[in-house]
């Protein structure tokens, strides 16, 4: 009797050009292979206000990004990941719609007043943008260390608004600015 220890139909692989002679380990899933998932197919951020007092009730609102993205703010606490399609089967994003959403989110948070914001989880390219944004409106961003490549894009994104004659780093305390929408 044989034994299937797979998956996979060899023979519908075959059908697809799928080089069926090769070794294979399917078990063998790299943390560069979850990254870049998570980073391009599945990125998310939890971000919580460092200095919150958690009461009894949370608020829920549901804010819609101008990227489609809806952001969850729990009062004390910030959530998003991008949207799911189900053509595609899996949520939808591009790098500059990550951008953005965060560009919104670091807007909510200067709202808010907070100055200091904890990462809890989010995917490595979120969670730059998110230190990105925590410099733009110098509020301390906690459980993220930026490395190089982070500061360097930084500069250039820094060195990019002043060319074009932009605000670039706010003051903690903004007024809420069109593009966030209590979502519906």
């Amino acid at each position: 009797m044989v034994e299937e220890t797979s998956v996979f139909n060899v023979w519908s692989e075959r059908d697809l050009g799928v080089d069926t002679t090769a070794d294979r380990d399917f078990d063998a899933v790299s943390e560069t292979d979850v990254e870049y998932c998570c980073n391009y197919f599945y990125p998310f951020i939890q971000l919580v206000n460092a200095n919150a007092v958690f009461g009894e009730e949370l608020p829920l609102a549901f804010v819609k990004a101008s990227t489609g993205w809806v952001i969850h703010d729990y009062g004390e606490a910030i959530s998003s990941s991008a949207p799911y399609s189900a053509e595609q089967q899996r949520a939808v994003s591009g790098v500059l719609d990550q951008a953005k959403t965060i560009e919104e989110i670091g807007k909510l948070i200067a709202t808010k007043g907070w100055t200091s914001v904890e990462v809890i989880a989010g995917s490595q390219m979120m969670k730059r943008f998110a230190w990105i944004e925590a410099k733009r409106y110098k509020f301390d961003l906690i459980g993220y260390t930026p490395n190089a490549s982070d500061e360097k894009c930084y500069d250039r994104l820094a060195k990019r608004a002043k060319d074009m004659g932009l605000v670039w780093e706010h003051p903690i305390k903004i007024q809420p600015q069109s593009g966030i929408t209590t979502a519906k």
